[in-house]
Order: C-alpha cells, then sequence, then structure tokens
C-alpha cells in the first residue's frame, strides 16, 4: 500500500492535482495499522495539498496533527516552548553520547525533521513567525539524530533561510554552504540535492551573491539532466534569471528566460510557463523591448486565468 500511495502521491504533485492526491492520501489513512510515522508522513502530503490550494491554516492544522501522531506536539504556552527546546538540546547532546541511535529512532526522527520544516513554511505563509525559531530548534535536532545525509542537508538549507530572514547573514552563508555541500554528497538522491540546491538559491538570493546563483543553477540543471527533475530545473533557471534582473544583465536574463519558456511549453507545464512569461517581462521592459514584454505579460495574465478556472 505504501509503496502504491508513495506513486500515486509522485504523479499527482507533477500534474498539480491537489484536490485528487489529498482524497486519495485521506482514504489511505483510513487504515487502522499504520505506522506513526507513515500516517504522520502522509499528513505531511495533506498538508501540502491544502497549502498548494490557499488553504495555510488547514494545512497547519493537519501539520500539527502529525507532529502529535510523533510524540512531538507543537507548544502553545511559554513553559511548553521552553520544554520544547530544553527537550531538543538534551537529545542533541544525547545523541552526541550515542544515544537515540537505534533504526526506529533515525526513522521517526527523519519523518519528524521533514514535518517540522515543513510547518516552519507554513508559518512563515501564515505570519507566525514568533514559533520560527522552535521550528528550527527542531529540524536541526531531529535531523542529525535521522542520520540521514538528505534530511541534514535539507535542514542546513532551512536553518540559512531562518537565518537571513533574521538578519544573521554570516551564519546564513555558513549553512547555505553546509547545505550545500551535503546535497550534493554522492549517497544523496537527485531529487533532494536538487530540493537543496534550490533553497540554497534562495538563500544566496536574499543574501546578495549572485555568483553563487548561477553555480547553483547549473548544479541543478545537471541533476535534472540526470532525474529528469524538469520542474527542478526551471525554478533553477528562473531564480537566475531574477539574479540577472538584480545585477542588470537583462538581456542575458531575456535569453533564460526564453529557454524556461520552451521547456515549460514543450512539456504543458502550465505554471513554469507563467513564471516564465512572467520575468520575461520583468526583464524585456528594462532591455528595452517593451512591445515584446507586453506581449509577454498578457500570456502571463492568460495563464493566470486559466489557473483560477482550473
Amino acid at each position: 500500500l505504501a509503496q502504491y500511495v508513495q506513486h500515486l502521491v509522485e504523479l499527482y504533485r507533477r500534474r498539480f492535482y491537489w484536490s485528487e492526491l489529498r482524497t486519495i492520501v485521506e482514504t489511505a489513512l483510513r487504515r487502522p495499522d499504520l505506522p506513526a510515522h507513515v500516517r504522520a508522513e502522509w499528513l505531511g502530503v495533506v498538508a501540502q495539498a491544502h497549502r498548494n490550494v490557499g488553504k495555510a491554516a488547514d494545512a497547519i492544522r493537519v501539520g500539527h496533527r502529525a507532529l502529535d501522531l510523533l510524540g512531538r506536539p507543537v507548544p502553545e504556552s511559554r513553559p511548553a516552548r521552553a520544554w520544547w527546546v530544553a527537550g531538543h538540546a538534551a537529545n542533541l547532546v544525547g545523541w552526541k553520547l550515542g544515544l537515540h541511535r537505534s533504526a526506529e529512532r533515525r526513522q521517526v526522527a527523519d519523518v519528524a525533521a521533514r514535518r517540522v520544516m515543513s510547518l516552519g513554511e507554513l508559518y512563515y505563509v501564515g505570519d507566525q513567525f514568533e514559533r520560527i525559531p522552535l521550528m528550527t530548534v527542531g529540524a536541526f535536532t531531529e535531523a542529525r539524530i535521522s542520520a540521514n545525509p538528505a534530511t541534514i542537508a535539507a535542514a542546513d538549507g532551512f536553518v540559512a533561510v531562518v537565518t537571513t530572514v533574521a538578519g544573521r547573514h554570516g551564519v546564513a552563508r555558513r549553512y547555505r554552504d553546509r547545505a550545500v555541500a551535503g546535497g550534493c554528497d554522492s549517497g544523496t538522491e537527485a531529487r533532494d540535492a536538487a530540493d537543496t540546491l534550490l533553497a540554497a538559491m534562495v538563500v544566496s538570493l536574499s543574501l546578495g551573491d549572485f555568483d553563487v546563483v548561477a553555480d547553483l543553477a547549473a548544479r541543478t540543471v545537471e541533476r535534472r539532466r540526470v532525474a529528469a527533475l524538469h520542474r527542478t530545473a526551471e525554478l533553477a533557471l528562473l531564480l537566475e534569471a531574477i539574479g540577472y534582473f538584480h545585477t542588470g544583465m537583462y538581456d542575458k536574463g531575456v535569453t533564460l528566460a526564453d529557454d524556461i519558456i520552451a521547456r515549460a511549453d514543450n512539456r504543458g507545464a502550465t505554471v513554469s510557463l507563467l513564471w516564465g512569461h512572467v520575468i520575461w517581462a520583468e526583464l524585456g521592459v528594462r532591455a528595452g523591448r517593451v512591445d515584446e514584454a507586453t506581449d509577454h505579460a498578457h500570456r502571463s495574465l492568460r495563464l493566470a486565468g486559466r489557473m483560477e478556472q482550473r
């Protein structure tokens, strides 16, 4: 059952069938014999489906349920928050001393780390910024206990994003570099590596490290070639084009936007196509190609209208 559900999850994610995805996973969750970590993982999929149709509050509610199942309820009071931090600090010390290293504990920690990071992203979307530091502590600790290089790299990337927003740019760069190093480890799957590289690109854009953005984009596109991660490659190119926008390299950015549009159009990827036209319009205006930019802006509006009707 788990493999079948995972296959459907990947298929529906690629096609952006969020309502259908939620229905399938919620049906599978009715099975009474599911292990807690599997149930929590699938609840994470339900939360993602809610988020992608604009229901952030529902996504947060489901995210809380997932952590409750793992024995890590989100703290609501000041004493509970202090206990959350102290508990994770104690777990990290215990891990360094050789505790918390059973296969079952690592498996639960791997799921917990990813659910905590997803919840942190939802808090950002929902303007619940005061909760994000707690999620950062949880993600960092659970990822180390999981001993999964991909999860550790993702957690380092999460820390980099949070510290960028907090203005701790030196810390952000350090964790970004750690995330990239871990994400590009030979034992990390291409999809996980590409996701970590995308997070590092977002951090680099925010920090103004535009030369790093171009390098990370090239690495991400290479992983796309190996694993057929088309949408990930388009996102990487989009971030690179934004970097060219900020550095005044408008013509180079337009050429990249043309590439994004061609890739997305070739495989019928509406979301990537929409953003390709949007960035082309922004770059084209500044490159002095106003008529063409206007045409791309109109195309993006038509695509947006089509998406709203779905």
